[in-house]
């Protein structure tokens, strides 16, 4: 994670940061499906058993992701981590790479699907109703997290920040007279293909190309579609443009799922996002609103 701030206060900022990488830690303890005490793993371990109780922090990031859920049909889940133990993408050091018998995906797969989620925003609670469904919310409390940071940051009075991790970013404000600008990966070269200038924006981008093990020619990637339990197929990137990061950060695994013609369909009838996607044949296709403001340095590498 790494956190900018524009500004001529750099005490009062670094002081800000500190306090950040503080809450980051918290929200890790709170959100994490890797960590047994927190109360996402709680949620996992309560399945098939009586509603368990969380925090404002875990409620707002299932309900964004049931959201996600429901705008991408499906292809966004939660609830993947049912197949987690039949993955390991990519696969350990020393070990060798395994794709998994697909009877035994399949076995799991009725485990898969958000829509069973039940959330109760009075109660405060989220219960899974089945016994060994399970959530990860990896791919969505990141920018959630990214969220809470800039927001932090604007209580301080800090309104000129850029925070990023990995292929999430979340903009406030301006660097100066100029807006920030950002880089998208070329899923299959060196560096950027485009850079993209950001204003009170999130930019969220979901690739083949980061946690892939290939065997027998075909590449296996960490985005798994949660309809077929395998590695989405079709896409090699997509990038998702919207106000908040926890909306980019989910709907860019699930727009990956979706495919191109799918996914960009969304993104053109929702006012709320722009994207980019490129598919397996290494076709760029930009949404209509972005008109100018996406800078193409180059066509991605075949």
């Amino acid at each position: 994670m790494q956190i900018l701030v524009y500004t001529a206060d750099e005490a009062g900022a670094r002081t800000a940061i500190a306090d950040c990488f503080n809450e980051l830690s918290r929200l890790e303890q709170v959100l994490s499906e890797w960590l047994g005490t927190s109360e996402v793993s709680r949620i996992n371990l309560g399945a098939g058993a009586a509603p368990v109780r969380v925090g404002p922090d875990t409620l707002a990031v299932v309900t964004a992701g049931k959201q996600a859920a429901e705008l991408t049909g499906g292809a966004f889940a939660m609830t993947w981590l049912a197949l987690s133990g039949l993955w390991k993408i990519p696969p350990p050091q020393g070990e060798a790479p395994r794709v998994p018998a697909k009877a035994d995906v399949e076995r799991a797969l009725p485990l898969v699907g958000d829509a069973a989620i039940v959330v109760d925003a009075t109660a405060s609670t989220v219960q899974l109703p089945r016994g060994g469904m399970a959530i990860g919310v990896g791919a969505i409390g990141k920018g959630y997290a990214m969220d809470r940071v800039a927001d932090l940051l604007a209580g301080r009075g800090f309104r000129n920040v850029l925070v990023s991790a990995g292929g999430d970013v979340v903009a406030r404000g301006s660097k100066g007279a100029r807006p920030w600008v950002v880089g998208i990966q070329d899923p299959r070269g060196p560096g950027y293909f485009a850079v993209l200038p950001l204003l009170d924006q999130a930019v969220s981008t979901a690739g083949d190309y980061e946690r892939y093990f290939e065997v027998g020619g075909m590449r296996y990637h960490h985005i798994l579609d949660p309809r077929t339990g395998f590695p989405a197929r079709g896409v090699r990137s997509v990038t998702v443009i919207a106000d908040k990061g926890v909306l980019t950060d989910g709907l860019d695994t699930g727009i990956f799922v979706m495919g191109q013609q799918a996914g960009m369909k969304l993104i053109e009838d929702d006012p709320r996002l722009e994207g980019v996607i490129i598919d397996d044949q290494n076709t760029l296709t930009v949404s209509s609103g972005l008109g100018k403001t996406l800078r193409i340095l180059r066509q991605p590498t075949p």
